[in-house]
This record gives C-alpha cells, sequence and structure tokens, in this order.
C-alpha cells in the first residue's frame, strides 16, 4: 500500500473498511477533498453489467449533492479493477456508535438520526433509485458533530450479483423473491427506528415502526412521509440543542405510554398472528454486553418482524415466498405506497385493503409501468397506470409518436389519442396485454413490468424562442426510444440521461419528466 498504489489519479492509503463486495481505502488526489475508493471484488469489476449499473448509480448519485447521501464523486476503471470514488467520512457507523451507547439512543437523537437518514432516501427514491441493504453499517456519522449527522452509504451494492442477503433488516418481500421496491427501505427505516428506540415507550414511535413493518409493501407511508411524522416526536429547537428528547420535554409531551393494554397493540393484526411476544433472541436486534431492558412493544414488533423473515411465517400473513408469488404478489410493484385510504370506523382498517386481501389472488395491480418493442417493428410502446388511470406512449424513434390517456376499471384498459389512437386491453400481475390501434395499424402487444430507471419520459419546453415536446420509453436492458418535436417537426429524440432527467439537443438542455406513478407525475 505503498505510494505506487494507485487507480486513475487517485492515490490509495490504508484500509478503512471491507464488505462482502469491496475493500474501502483511503485515498486522496489533487485538488479533491477527502474521498474515500470502493474497490470492488474483481470477478464484479470484469462484469459489463456491474459496470453499467454503477455507472448509472454513480451518474444519478454525483447529480444529487444531497447532504444526508454519501456523494460519489468518480467511478475508475483499469483492466480488472474498479473503484468508486465517494466522500470520506471520517466518524463511526450507526452499528458502532450504537454498540457505545449501549445498544439504543435517547428518542431526540434517534428522531434526529432516522429523519436525516429518511430525507436521503426520498431524494434517491424521486430519482428512481433504491437502496436495499440499508442497515446501521451503511449509515455513517460525521465525526464530533452533534446534534449529530448522517450519511447514508452504499447505494445499489445491493444489486450487485451474490451480494444482498436477506437479514432481519429485509422487508420480507425481498426475502421471499418479491418485486424490490422503494417500500422495502421504508420496512429497514422501521426496522432502524425499533432498535434505536426499543427502550421508548412512545405511542407515536410504536405506531410509526408498526406502519414500516406492514408485510405489504402498499401499507407503509413513503419515506418523506416517514421523515414528516418522525419529525413531530421532538421540538426542532430542543433537537438542534444537543438535549434530546428524553432529557428535555419528554414528560410534558404527552406520549408516554404504559403497559401494553394502552399501547393499542393488543388486538391488531400482529397480535393475532400469535408472533407477539416471541422477543427478540436470534434476530440481530439484541447486541451483546446490551444492558438496558427493552420495552414490551419494541420487542414483540421487532421479534414478530424477524421470527416472519426467518421462518417463513409470511405465507400466513397473505405474503408467500417465490412458489406463491403468483397469487401473493403486491398490487404496487413500482411504488408500493400512495394515498392513505380509507378506514372503516369501526375495524379502524382500511375498506380498500379488505377487499384487497380478499381478492388478492385475482386483484390487478393498481400501479406500474411497462414497455416493449412491438411485433413487426410496428414501433415501441409504454403504458403507465395509476390508481385507475393510464397514460401510454407509442413511437417509432424516428417521426410516429402518439400520446393515449384513458382509465383502467377492474383489469380492463381503455386508453384514447388523437387521430383515432386507442389501446385496448387486460390488466395482469406483470404484463399488460391487448391491442394498440394507431392510424390504419393494429397490432397486438404484450408488454412487461419495468423498474426505474425504465420507463416512460416527457418533455415539454421552450427553447431559444422553439417549441420543443415530445417524449423517450426507457427499456431494462437501456435501450432508449423517442421523438422530439421542434416548431411541428418530429425527429428522433436524442440520448436522454436518466439521472440528469435531461437531454442534449444542439446547444441547448432539454428537461425531461418521468411519467411517475408514485407521484402521479405526468398523469
Amino acid at each position: 500500500m505503498g505510494d505506487g498504489d494507485r487507480i486513475g489519479r487517485y492515490q490509495l492509503w490504508e484500509e478503512i473498511g471491507r464488505g462482502p463486495s469491496t475493500v474501502v481505502r483511503r485515498a486522496t488526489a489533487p485538488g479533491a477533498p477527502p474521498i474515500a475508493a470502493k474497490l470492488l471484488r474483481p470477478d464484479l469489476a470484469r462484469s459489463p453489467r456491474v459496470r453499467d449499473l454503477l455507472t448509472r448509480i454513480g451518474g444519478t448519485l454525483h447529480h444529487l449533492p444531497h447532504p444526508g447521501i454519501a456523494r460519489m464523486h468518480d467511478l475508475v476503471v483499469e483492466s480488472d479493477r474498479l473503484a468508486l470514488i465517494v466522500d470520506f467520512v471520517d466518524g463511526p457507523s450507526l452499528r458502532d456508535y450504537l454498540a457505545g451507547e449501549g445498544g439504543t439512543l435517547p428518542l431526540g437523537d434517534s428522531a434526529v438520526v432516522v429523519a436525516q437518514v429518511a430525507d436521503a432516501l426520498a431524494a434517491v427514491h424521486a430519482r428512481g433509485l433504491m437502496h436495499l441493504d440499508l442497515k446501521p453499517e451503511n449509515v455513517l456519522l460525521v465525526g464530533g458533530a452533534y446534534p449529530l449527522r448522517v450519511k447514508v452509504s452504499d447505494f445499489g451494492m445491493a444489486a450487485l450479483p451474490d451480494v444482498f442477503c436477506a437479514g432481519v433488516y429485509a422487508a420480507p418481500e425481498l426475502s421471499a423473491g418479491g418485486p424490490p421496491t422503494v417500500a422495502a427501505d421504508v420496512f429497514s427505516l422501521g426496522v432502524l427506528l425499533a432498535e434505536m428506540t426499543a427502550d421508548s415507550e412512545s405511542g407515536q414511535v410504536r405506531d410509526l415502526v408498526r406502519d414500516c413493518l406492514a408485510v405489504h409493501p402498499w401499507e407503509r407511508p413513503s419515506a418523506a412521509e416517514f421523515a414528516d411524522r418522525v419529525r413531530v416526536l421532538v421540538p426542532a429547537e430542543e433537537a438542534l440543542a444537543g438535549t434530546g428528547w428524553v432529557r428535555s420535554g419528554f414528560m410534558r409531551s404527552g406520549l408516554v405510554r404504559t403497559g401494553l393494554a394502552r399501547t393499542g397493540l393488543v388486538g391488531t393484526g400482529l397480535a393475532r398472528t400469535g408472533l407477539v411476544g416471541t422477543g427478540l433472541a436470534g434476530t440481530g436486534l439484541v447486541r451483546a454486553g446490551t444492558a438496558r431492558r427493552r420495552s414490551g412493544w419494541a420487542a414483540g414488533l421487532a421479534g414478530a418482524m424477524a421470527v416472519a423473515v426467518t421462518v417463513g411465517v409470511l405465507a400466513r400473513l397473505d405474503y408467500g415466498g417465490p412458489q406463491d408469488q403468483q397469487a401473493a404478489e403486491p398490487p404496487s410493484v413500482t411504488a408500493g405506497f400512495g394515498p392513505r385510504p380509507s378506514l372503516n370506523p369501526e375495524s379502524g382498517r382500511s375498506v380498500e385493503r379488505s377487499v384487497e386481501r380478499e381478492n388478492l389472488a385475482g386483484a390487478a395491480p393498481s400501479r406500474g409501468t411497462y414497455a416493449a418493442h412491438l411485433a413487426g417493428g410496428n414501433g415501441t410502446l409504454s403504458l403507465a397506470v395509476r390508481d385507475g388511470r393510464a397514460v401510454g406512449y407509442l413511437c417509432d424513434g424516428a417521426q410516429m409518436e402518439a400520446w393515449l390517456k384513458g382509465t383502467v376499471t377492474g383489469a380492463q384498459v381503455s386508453l384514447s389519442g388523437r387521430d383515432g389512437a386507442a389501446i385496448t386491453g387486460t390488466l395482469e400481475r406483470r404484463t399488460v396485454t391487448g391491442t394498440v390501434t394507431h392510424g390504419t395499424r393494429a397490432v397486438e402487444f404484450a408488454l412487461p413490468l419495468v423498474s426505474a430507471p425504465s420507463g416512460l419520459y416527457r418533455a415539454a419546453a421552450r427553447l431559444r424562442d422553439a417549441e420543443v415536446k415530445g417524449g423517450w420509453i426507457v427499456l431494462p436492458d437501456g435501450s432508449q426510444v423517442g421523438v422530439l418535436t421542434t416548431d411541428g417537426v418530429p425527429g428522433p429524440a436524442p440520448s436522454l440521461d436518466t439521472g440528469a432527467r435531461s437531454a442534449v439537443l444542439g446547444a441547448d438542455t432539454v428537461p425531461a419528466v418521468p411519467v411517475d406513478t408514485a407521484t402521479g407525475t405526468g398523469f
């Protein structure tokens, strides 16, 4: 590890960390801020798919200078070596910090930490990325900062081959072989909050953890909603003063709850599963040397979640393993959350969720994006569905394009556009099939489900007094098809940077907006 140990323009120094896919070393370069180099295993570094994946993730993170994210500055490839150049955070991981504090933190400090993590996740979720391996080891604390400041690291590492490992922080749908969504990150947030606040008797914490640990992804809050809810746990001025909620204002808050009967946990779905009270033994949430007594609600929730993940109880909770995927896959496969559904005033449960549980096997997904080339060179088609509404885009990548809008009733899709363009079809679990009509042609299609950054993007801008509008369809293999019309003249769309959400047209930059099934943008 001497002066000659370099990659690109970066000098590599001592090892500062190691994981299943990387060795992390401190690095320096002229004019660069404090940085670290994550060196991938040689077998991963040689993979073109891994290189492409990390290039796309790095492009997104580089253009997202969020204070809660360990930023990726560069990606260097030399022969069979690949290094991710990222922020160097001179501080402990949350895992090490918790170990030094006896396993938990005061609620005020916990709220400050998880709110920052949730903000970072919300920012990357808005760009179409997921973490999928959120755990205390990947939350880094800035050395010497109080109130605590965090940077979330290792975005995208879980997507590498043979790297993801199911564990107590992994959402049940991932452990069961289901599709990854941003809701999986929210599940991990809930486990973090439960672990950090296991001494707390706060009813609001208990409710938030329970919502995050919902078995079905679409029942969990978004990362942004999580951040909003956790901030009310402690007044901002107290957190910034470094007092922590437990140390100042805890007894005045009126949020203290005592006893299982008053927590609201009895009578919930968790209580009826028979998993409450199983405890934390063997789940990884109790660490050696932790002397503090875990409160009943935290032990029940975390123990129930861990047992469900590790011993296959998920089948009893309406979410099967891989063999049951066809019958038990959640209706939301791209976002996993949305507006909170209406509640039955007697049971307190969602009316819509009750229907979903009764008809889960036959229900069509309420949200999703689908895309594929059409047979016979008849163009490329994408369809985005959100809560009964649908947007479609058909184009040939040269001159022909058509935007369509419509509805989804049950599993039936019906859209229409200008000049008689129409789509009729049937929505299934992971595909939508039907017929698209444009001009004199009627073409049958079968579109598979795709996930971000694949999907549908549109543009509408005025550049140098010229009106530019059009769209792109991005497919899972990274290929793109699109048409841009400039002052009424259509032509092939330039390459779209999905991370920056823009394309270069001549001397101008054209902004692009995804048709987003999570937020409703573009609908």
